[in-house]
């Protein structure tokens, strides 16, 4: 019906294909939320922080004896140490990446983005297709889509 109107000037096979994918990338999607709502056990974590705290307590100590000079002992201790704490932190970020925090994607503000570029590829289309733009009821399907600001 919309392919014989001219809403959809595209070939049965390639939209019902669109549809797949759009559908299969939905189930990634769904699949990937459901596992990130696995905690990390407590346990684990708890063994992984205090092995961080007890290598930063004890490196010091082993570096200003197998070292030669004050600065290469506070070089090598810092940097091992930053690096020990820098990747316990990000296996504590990775650990629920679907948290709402500050440095979190604005994900309705990306989706009303898209919202607009697709409203504005219609009406750049409007040349190609001008008899199926000016029906009501192509626009009355966009706003029951999610519409435009």
């Amino acid at each position: 019906d919309a392919h014989v109107s001219g809403v959809l000037s595209i070939a049965p096979p390639l939209l019902t294909r669109s549809f797949q994918e759009l559908g299969g990338g939905l189930v990634e999607y769904h699949e990937a939320r459901r596992l990130s709502c696995v905690p990390v056990p407590l346990a684990y974590k708890a063994i992984t922080f205090s092995i961080t705290l007890c290598s930063s307590a004890y490196l010091p100590w082993m570096m200003a004896a197998l070292s030669q000079g004050v600065y290469w002992s506070f070089t090598s201790t810092f940097g091992s140490v930053f690096l020990l704490w820098f990747m316990n932190s990000v296996a504590e970020a990775l650990d629920n990446p679907f948290h709402k925090q500050s440095h979190s994607l604005d994900v309705s503000c990306i989706q009303r983005e898209l919202n607009a570029y697709l409203v504005q590829l219609l009406v750049n289309s409007r040349a190609c297709n001008a008899d199926a733009t000016r029906d009501p009821r192509f626009w009355s399907r966009d706003a029951q889509l999610g519409g435009h600001d």
